[in-house]
């Protein structure tokens, strides 16, 4: 797996916030920053990036892929969660393989898989009031 340019990482952020804003934001989905208060892009935030590359022809990505994605940015990273928490804590619509999530054509992905279906819709398991 490449590593992401800071140029790419921002364009690709710059592409979730406005469909975030047009379709998400009245949802209650919610966007990460990019970067901390120290300039360190979040980590939300790069799990959301990655997963968004080449949107909306988005790839399956093992969750080892996005652990050696990740480390590349932390190095101390040995079990990336974002992915869980950004569809079923925020919203992001992310099929996950573990929890048998079936894809809109009919996919089912491999255990511990994830996948950015899109970004107009709100993950289907994602509740406001919890």
């Amino acid at each position: 797996m490449s590593e992401m340019l800071d140029t790419e990482i921002v364009s690709i952020y710059t592409m979730i916030s406005e469909y975030h804003a047009k379709y998400l934001a009245d949802k209650g989905v919610t966007l990460p920053t990019l970067k901390d208060k120290q300039g360190k892009y979040t980590k939300d935030a790069l799990v959301l990036v990655r997963l968004a590359k080449n949107y909306p022809d988005t790839d399956t990505i093992s969750k080892k892929d996005l652990t050696v994605f990740m480390s590349t940015f932390y190095k101390d990273t040995v079990d990336v969660q974002q992915q869980r928490h950004l569809s079923m804590q925020k919203g992001w619509n992310i099929a996950s393989g573990t929890r048998g999530d079936i894809l809109p054509n009919g996919e089912k992905l491999a255990s511990g898989s994830y996948k950015l279906v899109d970004l107009e819709s709100v993950y289907s398991a994602f509740r406001l009031d919890i």
